[in-house]
């Protein structure tokens, strides 16, 4: 009997959840147990059976297409299974729309980009004033690498420059508050 690791269950009992969760007709409900069948989708993964990997994860992406870490996971099995042009399609949206350095750096790996997550060691003006952004509400879209104010770089933005702050980097309209 294999045992998915993640849960310590065997996997055909994992595998009858998701598939409950799955058949669940109420879109709402299911979408609030998706985390089984990602937890599946890893457990296949984990014991090299990419098929039914790829499978489950194709499922719940469906529920959860920001799943970012996911999508990552699902890229590098596609990769695996000689599926180049599927896998630079999901590590492309990792990379446009991750805000974490570990997902950016996977993503780079796998798109053979050069990633550095180090800030610029810019020096402030004296007398000059900082400014941090603090997203309102729970994001993951708005990448350091595109904050640009006045065609300015964040960290080369005075807060002189600016009579009205808002974040409109974002893909999703993010709205961030001056402090």
């Amino acid at each position: 009997m294999r045992v998915a690791a993640a849960d310590q269950k065997p996997l055909a009992d994992l595998e009858r959840e998701a598939d409950q969760v799955l058949s669940e007709p109420d879109n709402v409900a299911r979408r609030a147990q998706i985390a089984l069948v990602f937890r599946l989708a890893e457990s296949y993964a984990a014991l090299g059976q990419t098929n039914q990997a790829v499978n489950f994860y194709a499922k719940a992406l469906e529920h959860e297409p920001w799943n970012l870490a996911a999508q990552l996971a699902m890229a590098r099995l596609l990769y695996d299974s000689s599926q180049g042009d599927r896998a630079r399609q999901k590590a492309d949206l990792v990379w446009n729309f991750a805000e974490t350095d570990d997902l950016l750096l996977e993503a780079a790996k796998l798109l053979g980009k050069p990633f550095d997550g180090k800030l610029p060691s810019d020096t402030w003006p004296p007398r000059s004033a900082g400014l941090a952004l603090v997203p309102v509400g729970k994001v993951d879209a708005c990448t350091g690498r595109s904050w640009a104010f006045k065609g300015s770089p964040v960290t080369g933005f005075h807060p002189q420059d600016c009579g009205f702050f808002h974040c409109t980097a974002s893909r999703f309209g993010t709205q961030y508050r001056l402090l």
